[in-house]
């Protein structure tokens, strides 16, 4: 007799991870399905790439006789034949299961099944290489483009749900999770665990690899870096990944002195120390020490710093946080206060075009 296996994906505590596996779903709702769209960029996406995906089935048997299905999905990432999915798609053989068979169906859900071997897993990454046999029609067509993709980057995620035919679940990256995975809300579901994801122009950007049974914007996408290791092993086409280009900087750090306050109640300042520095990383901070008898709880110091280029043109102006500056007597005099105000350029990008800064300050 054969069982419908659920389990759990190895990630963040707290979580009942889905295993996108199926063997019998008797009156489940249609609404459990991915959202599939009438969207040409998807359909396309969909239609480019159908005889690169494979539909991955393992039929696992346990010592006393029963067994046991798993169903997922799987893309080819070389012309020889071998298949990257989740390591949870197809069970190892040990405790228990004492045999276990795997195939694949490419192009479609009910194409011909070709045997699949397990090349090599990794289990702390949920991933796995399998290889199909060698074709008679020649070399497999793999999948051969790859992008880098970040937080609110739209995807396209491609996988073989319950028992649907290929289908495509758009949706776009939501944040990202702890373990170095990406939410989305793409709707994911049972069987399309290890399928390819997409960006727009249809480059490979990570792999499916699990959600939450209940809420939809928690599932789960693996960048596709994280499977570069496997990838090389084989010399796929899909290398190299690209990595992010390094973020913009100042070659040195700017500072500028922070002069008196224009505001009157400011004007007898004694600026023991008062400087405005940018720092490498585009990081701001103000620092002032004030000595003034007309200062009392309640005002405060407000700075503004301007980023200029080489021609003295503005890149970007930055309010800084406002600071309340508590003035305090001793002895009828006031005491020397330091102040430590941080801020942050919003436009890396124009870091390597800042040549000077200007200060606008006053105090209220």
């Amino acid at each position: 007799m054969k069982n419908e296996m659920t389990s759990r994906f190895r990630g963040a505590p707290g979580f009942r991870w889905l295993v996108l596996v199926l063997v019998l779903v008797v009156g489940l709702p249609r609404a459990a399905l991915p959202q599939t769209t009438d969207s040409p960029q998807a359909g396309s996406i969909r239609q480019a790439n159908v005889q690169s995906l494979v539909f991955i089935k393992a039929t696992a048997k346990r010592a006393n006789g029963l067994e046991d299905e798993f169903t997922g999905t799987g893309f080819i990432v070389h012309p020889d034949g071998y298949v990257l999915t989740c390591n949870h798609v197809v069970p190892p053989e040990g405790t228990d299961y004492a045999n276990v068979e795997c195939s694949g169906a490419v192009g479609g859900r009910y194409e011909h099944a070709y045997p699949l071997t397990v090349i090599e897993r990794n289990e702390q990454r949920d991933l796995m290489l399998l290889k199909l046999p060698e074709s008679e029609r020649g070399p497999w067509r793999s999948l051969r483009t790859s992008a880098l993709a970040q937080v609110d980057s739209r995807i396209v995620a491609l996988g073989f749900p319950l028992d649907e035919g290929l289908v495509e679940a758009p949706g776009s990256i939501t944040g990202n999770e702890a373990h170095g995975r990406w939410f989305t809300n793409a709707g994911l579901t049972f069987g399309m665990s290890g399928g390819p994801v997409f960006d727009e122009s249809g480059a490979v950007v990570g792999i499916v690899t699990g959600g939450h049974p209940e809420a939809r914007i928690l599932d789960l996408v693996f960048p596709l870096s994280g499977a570069s290791s496997l990838l090389q092993e084989v010399n796929s086409p899909l290398l190299p990944i690209p990595t992010p280009t390094a973020t913009p900087a100042l070659s040195t750090p700017i500072r500028e002195p922070l002069r008196a306050l224009d505001n009157h109640a400011f004007s007898g300042s004694k600026h023991v120390r008062s400087d405005v520095t940018l720092q490498t990383d585009g990081t701001i901070s103000a620092t002032m020490e004030l000595e003034n008898d007309e200062v009392y709880p309640g005002f405060s110091a407000h700075i503004v710093v301007i980023l200029l280029d080489k021609h003295s043109q503005e890149l970007e102006r930055i309010a800084m946080p406002e600071e309340s500056i508590d003035g305090k007597l001793w002895n009828g005099k006031a005491i020397v206060k330091r102040y430590e105000i941080s801020g942050s350029v919003r436009n890396k990008a124009i870091l390597p075009d800042v040549k000077s800064l200007k200060i606008e300050t006053f105090g209220g």
